[in-house]
């Protein structure tokens, strides 16, 4: 082998090394210290954050939809009572028109 290939395979051979036992150190000094534990909390913690949000944008949601749903069912039951007036107005207006007179035409107020 070549005097300048074995160097160099040394060099690499020490400084892959040396990086190898300078990550086990400072891995063992982590868990010695507690670190890597106060890592997984704080990762756990975000997970546990992440997913109260979602629950509370799915709860928001379903509040939302529940108040939509209301909301329309309301405006269908004003819409059918009015309709149900009209037509009772309409059935009255037969009848007078019926008996020979002419019926009220309804007045419109434009005062609020």
């Amino acid at each position: 082998m070549d005097e300048t290939l074995k160097v160099v395979l040394t060099f690499a051979g020490t400084a892959g090394g040396s990086a190898f036992l300078m990550m086990i150190f400072k891995g063992a000094g982590g868990w010695l210290s507690g670190a890597a534990h106060r890592e997984q909390v704080r990762n756990t913690s975000l997970a546990r954050q992440r997913a109260d949000a979602i629950a509370e944008r799915i709860a928001a949601e379903k509040d939302r939809d529940e108040k939509v749903d209301k909301a329309e069912a309301e405006r269908d039951d004003a819409d059918r009572r009015r309709r149900e007036a009209e037509e009772h107005v309409g059935i009255l207006q037969y009848q007078i028109r019926s008996l020979g007179q002419v019926p009220l035409e309804r007045v419109q107020s434009n005062s609020k």
